[in-house]
């Protein structure tokens, strides 16, 4: 090879590092210590190098139209002097309520609400003995059959 392809495989950033402590892209003369096996070794600190981006011309931008440049005269608001602005009192009784617990306004699962509820009327109700036994029904089938001997005959 001849002397520019060697520079040309020098300067690639894929070359192959010639020292074990140094990388392609670390920069010469700017140590690091690093601690091995109790002993301090002078290393090339990695710093891979920012490309520079060249940025062109700023494009012009178009004027204005004659329109846009004129300005209109904003309005003054007449204020009435009856009617104040006061700062606003977070003392007691006036806006800011005190913190409560929210824990109840959660969103359950419906089979939850459904227990609880049941569990809630159980509690508050209380059923007469006659209403009461048809909480605890046959299933379809038997009903047909018993209905059937008892009042079908």
């Amino acid at each position: 090879m001849n002397e520019t392809a060697e520079e040309y495989v020098d300067s690639s950033p894929f070359r192959l590092a010639k020292n074990a402590l140094q990388c392609y892209q670390c920069k010469p003369n700017k140590p690091k210590k690093i601690i091995k096996a109790k002993k301090i070794k002078e290393v090339v600190q990695h710093e891979p190098e920012v490309p520079v981006i060249r940025k062109g011309k700023p494009s012009k931008v178009a004027p204005l139209p004659e329109i846009a440049k004129k300005t209109v005269a904003k309005k003054k608001v007449v204020k009435n002097p009856l009617i104040q602005r006061r700062p606003k009192n977070f003392g007691i009784g006036q806006d800011i309520q005190p913190k409560r617990n929210l824990y109840r306004f959660a969103k359950w699962p419906k089979y939850i609400e459904l227990q609880r509820k049941k569990a809630i009327l159980k509690k508050r109700l209380k059923i007469p003995p006659p209403i009461h036994q048809f909480s605890q029904t046959l299933d379809r089938n038997s009903g047909i059959s018993r209905f059937r001997k008892f009042y079908c005959t």
